[in-house]
């Protein structure tokens, strides 16, 4: 009796080793994310991220007033580069020459109804648009005159008389207080300024010179006009 509990004792224990052995040897189970989840992590947050490095266009343009023919450049910025343009010319009634598509347009602010040129103020705005059609706006105050540089000259041997008949070519003159002429620049071409109305220059050379006259009215907006002048 004895030997056979001392043998059954043993065929237990034996059996007990060998199931902690199979147990240990099974694998844990592997869980569909780690515990606890981690919510700052994920393909669908990362994709968002890189949406939000796509920054909005910044709107910008420089002008450039001659009179009331305005030359603009646009100036805007964007991390990808902009792709469309939309002026906006501020006039009160909107017209297809009102408006443009281009990146650096050159318009002319006149009645859209008459074509006459007057004095105004003009609030142009400028839309651009990224890859993303992600928009940005922009707007400025574009002052125009109708105000125009004009001149005569008589030669006399190597000196040039200049006359000044600058004046407003706007329509309305007789209804309102038209812009004219408080400040002019002349530039003789060859390297000679001078600011009087009606000058006197002489050339020290002969030949052809692009004299330039620049008016301005007392709001700072000018006008220029370019004319040879030859030297026998």
């Amino acid at each position: 009796m004895k030997k056979i509990i001392i043998t059954l004792f043993a065929i237990f224990a034996l059996f007990g080793c060998a199931e902690d052995e199979k147990n240990q040897s099974l694998p844990l189970p592997s869980l569909p994310f780690p515990y606890p989840p981690d919510n700052n992590t994920g393909g669908d947050n990362s994709s968002d991220g890189d949406n939000n490095n796509d920054d909005k266009p910044i709107a910008n343009f420089d002008f450039v007033v001659n009179g009331n023919i305005v030359a603009f450049t646009d100036k805007s910025t964007d991390d990808y580069g902009i792709t469309k343009w939309e002026w906006n010319f501020g006039h009160s009634l909107a017209s297809g020459n009102m408006v443009s598509n281009e990146q650096n347009p050159v318009h002319e602010f006149k009645d859209p109804i008459t074509n006459d040129i007057s004095d105004g103020t003009y609030p142009v705005t400028l839309t651009v648009y990224d890859k993303l059609m992600q928009n940005n706006t922009v707007e400025q105050k574009i002052s125009v005159t109708g105000l125009r540089a004009n001149f005569s000259y008589t030669i006399s041997g190597n000196m040039v008389t200049f006359k000044d008949w600058s004046s407003n070519k706007g329509s309305y003159c007789f209804l309102s207080d038209c812009k004219q002429a408080v400040k002019w620049e002349w530039n003789f071409g060859d390297n000679n300024t001078l600011n009087e109305k009606n000058p006197t220059h002489t050339y020290q050379n002969s030949g052809t010179y692009d004299v330039m006259l620049k008016v301005y009215t007392e709001d700072n907006i000018s006008h220029y006009t370019i004319k040879q002048v030859t030297i026998e």
